[in-house]
């Protein structure tokens, strides 16, 4: 009784303790840059707190892995990570990027909450959401989330129950319904090439570019065709799941 209840802290403690670091330095940063900047530029804030926890959060990762090799117990093998599997990870995010967000028309959930988060994160230009969206605040997120969390977890869990948790996690950290339950789908697949990789590369890469589309779909005339357009949503929506499909079963034929 008391060893499973060790056990379970210890579980617990492997999936929360990188996010308490990414949040305790990042809030500091943000309290720090919002005072400065009088409450704007809250994007830009994120961007700066996500760069700051990286550093910290990035020597744990390689301390861990590094950990790992010396006891001979290595969870998840490196498989190879290179141009094809970059490419196949791209596309899969990409896909999945105007799939969920097509779908998630279509529950009943509220924008509500969303809203004034939205208009602050796409309020600063597209190149500083692509920078701040599409790169550093996933490389962020997977060091805590999948570097550090999902990869400490398959210590003691299997890996369909380590993907879940995480996932849900990750939607639960997004605050609000409609990011919640985008971000907590798309977890499942960041595990998924986690798992099946063995490197942080290849989640990253699918968030990095996930992120990339969702901005460059929110700042063109291709997401207000998408929601005028009822014809146009179907065959998009049906588009980019038959690639969502394609681009996974490229993935799981590759060898390790």
């Amino acid at each position: 009784m008391r060893d499973g209840f060790f056990s379970f802290a210890v579980f617990v403690w492997r999936m929360v303790s990188p996010l308490i670091v990414y949040d305790w330095i990042s809030e500091w940063i943000y309290v720090i840059l919002m005072v400065r900047f009088g409450g704007k530029h809250l994007l830009v804030v994120t961007a700066a707190g996500a760069v700051a926890a990286s550093f910290l959060l990035g020597i744990w990762y390689l301390r861990w892995c590094r950990g790992e090799r010396e006891k001979g117990k290595i969870l998840l093998p490196e498989r190879s990570f290179g141009t094809s599997s970059i490419l196949n990870v791209a596309g899969l995010g990409i896909s999945l990027c105007v799939f969920f967000n097509i779908l998630i028309q279509y529950l009943p959930i509220s924008w509500e909450s969303f809203e004034s988060v939205g208009e602050a994160l796409y309020e600063p230009s597209v190149g500083v959401q692509l920078i701040c969206m599409g790169l550093v605040v996933p490389f962020a997120e997977e060091l805590v989330f999948r570097g550090l969390g999902y990869r400490r977890m398959r210590e003691s869990a299997p890996a369909a129950g380590a993907a879940v948790l995480s996932a849900v996690y990750f939607g639960v950290f997004h605050g609000n319904i409609v990011q919640g339950v985008y971000a907590g789908v798309l977890g499942l697949f960041l595990a998924g090439v986690m798992e099946h990789y063995g490197t942080i590369a290849a989640p990253y890469v699918l968030h990095a570019c996930a992120n990339m589309m969702s901005v460059l779909l929110s700042n063109t005339f291709l997401s207000w065709v998408i929601v005028a357009f009822a014809p146009v949503r179907w065959s998009a929506m049906v588009i980019s799941g038959v690639f969502s499909l394609y681009f996974t079963g490229k993935i799981r034929k590759e060898e390790r």
